[in-house]
């Protein structure tokens, strides 16, 4: 059984040097990495090019937008089993290799887990360290087989926590049989709309023949950097000018896709994300009647409303637009009664981003930020493979994760030596 790890990448080429290595670190001769460049102008090339016989390189003839290089990459890969990452995320060898044994004795259709998330060193003041935090809910725990038709109900009516835990491609495992079931479905395209990710992981649930599963215990984690176009499309991070550049052109190509967003890109909230995708998929089936845009516009707005970013009031203004096109106005207008932003929101300046403390430990959580040893994605994924040790996904009550994390802590402890 073949497991496609792929990387669309462009124009960051010392970030997946990284990426790869972690990706290679994995002892699996059946395992094919495509790297996908999306007519990068840098080194992009000759990083792939590093001698493993296992990595499959394909390069774009024109530069395309994230949906047209994801479906680009997926055409490359020749996997029972797919996963996409980014070029700045990573992968935990112990934890590809629970999966694998995992997906060989039960063949399921779509797998997830839990994402850790780790922040790359920025050049500001107070940045230069790579950190990472891991709670106790994100290790060691058991398998959980869920309804996709429950799942998706819980989407339609906002009360998924995340896209994240629907049947993810992107930090999640969909096998190739789902995937061309997915392409029958749409006119041979697996990706649709202009947040790809998003869009698929709906899709999926709507086409699966078998239970979501989820594995309560890391295979992979998220990279973040003051070059990672969705953290800024969604949040307040720190770029540099180039940065704002790329991801201002990322928004254009984006908007020009066939199925676009409809959203304003400029509306700095994934939930507004994941309803547009939601609405792309309900779109023309019984699931649009199903779709609860009160529920949705509460609680987007309602994050808008308590939380401090600089363009909650912008974000409000174009998301009331989105929904006034779509027929919604009423449900924007009551959930805008519900939740309105504070007045001077706008006004507030920046707040500098706080220097990241060192080290410590909690009995719910780790925080690691080390100078040393985690100055990369491939460093970092080495030792938290050291510090996890076995990866085996254990039952899910809390007294039976509890030895196991206990002795993470431990190693933790002797590892790194934390500040308190």
């Amino acid at each position: 059984m073949k497991i496609s790890l792929i990387i669309p990448t462009r124009e960051r080429a010392d970030l997946l040097e990284s990426c790869l290595a972690c990706a290679r670190a994995v002892p699996d001769d059946a395992l094919e990495i495509v790297v996908s460049n999306n007519a990068s102008a840098d080194h992009t090339a000759q990083v792939a090019a590093c001698g493993d016989p296992r990595i499959a390189y394909t390069c774009t003839a024109e530069r395309l937008s994230m949906r047209a290089n994801f479906e680009h990459a997926l055409g490359a890969a020749t996997g029972d089993y797919v996963i996409f990452i980014g070029d700045d995320d990573g992968v935990l060898p112990g934890g590809m290799a629970m999966l694998r044994r995992f997906l060989e004795a039960e063949r399921p259709e779509a797998v997830g887990w839990p994402l850790l998330s780790y922040a790359w060193p920025f050049p500001e003041p107070g940045q230069e360290r790579g950190t990472v935090q891991i709670k106790f809910s994100a290790l060691y725990g058991g398998v959980r087989r869920q309804d996709p038709a429950r799942l998706m109900d819980q989407a339609l009516t906002a009360r998924l926590r995340s896209y994240k835990e629907a049947a993810n491609i992107y930090h999640g495992c969909v096998s190739m049989a789902l995937i061309d079931r997915v392409r029958q479905a749409q006119g041979g395209i697996y990706f649709n709309g202009a947040s790809p990710d998003v869009q698929s992981s709906f899709k999926n649930l709507t086409l699966m023949q078998g239970p979501m599963v989820w594995i309560d215990h890391p295979v992979s984690f998220g990279g973040t950097s003051n070059r990672s176009n969705g953290a800024n499309t969604a949040t307040r991070g720190a770029q540099s000018e180039a940065g704002k550049a790329e991801t201002q052109r990322y928004r254009n190509e984006a908007a020009s896709e066939p199925e676009t967003y409809g959203l304003d890109l400029r509306v700095a909230s994934v939930d507004a994300v994941t309803l547009d995708m939601l609405r792309l998929v309900a779109e023309g089936t019984e699931l649009a009647q199903r779709l609860d845009w009160p529920a949705w516009c509460g609680r987007i707005l309602r994050k808008l409303a308590r939380g401090t970013h600089l363009r909650a009031e912008e974000s409000a203004g174009l998301f009331a637009e989105y929904c006034a096109s779509h027929g919604q106005e009423t449900a924007f207008a009551e959930a805008a009664a519900r939740h309105s932003l504070p007045p001077a929101l706008a006004q507030r300046s920046a707040p500098a981003q706080a220097a990241r403390r060192p080290s410590r430990l909690r009995l719910d959580r780790v925080w690691l930020a080390e100078r040393q040893g985690m100055q990369t994605i491939a460093e970092t994924a080495a030792l938290l493979d050291r510090l996890i040790g076995p990866h085996r996904p254990s039952r899910t009550a809390p007294l039976t994760r509890a030895l196991p994390w206990a002795r993470f802590l431990s190693r933790t402890r002797n590892t790194i030596q934390p500040t308190r």
